[in-house]
């Protein structure tokens, strides 16, 4: 996870031509990477599906999965769908998240 205070966005990760990110009041999101100048910016925001600051997020080829302050992890898939939402495996702060083909891991303060 990358920090950056300025945007308000504190989890990000690039994946394809797409940058996710998580917002300090529990926004998901993606922009469009520019590659050219004929393409354009366009911004996505997901349903708010966390209740706290979104401080990881991680993606593979057909998922994402985001963690944060409600101790949350959310599966979405790649447009913004949520695909399920974790509410027992954190009792604290999901911090740092692992994701790849086969293996998920999640870490937190508890």
């Amino acid at each position: 996870a990358v920090v950056s205070t300025q945007s308000g966005h504190y989890g990000r990760e690039l994946f394809s031509n797409y940058l996710y990110y998580g917002t300090a009041d529990g926004g998901v999101g993606r922009i469009k990477v520019c590659q050219n100048n004929s393409d354009y910016l366009k911004i996505v925001e997901f349903d708010q599906q966390h209740s706290g600051s979104v401080y990881c997020i991680a993606t593979n080829k057909s998922i994402l999965v985001s963690g944060g302050a409600d101790s949350r992890v959310v599966f979405w898939n790649l447009s913004g769908t949520v695909l399920f939402i974790d509410h027992m495996s954190h009792v604290g702060v999901v911090r740092h998240i692992f994701l790849n083909e086969w293996i998920l891991i999640t870490a937190g303060d508890a």
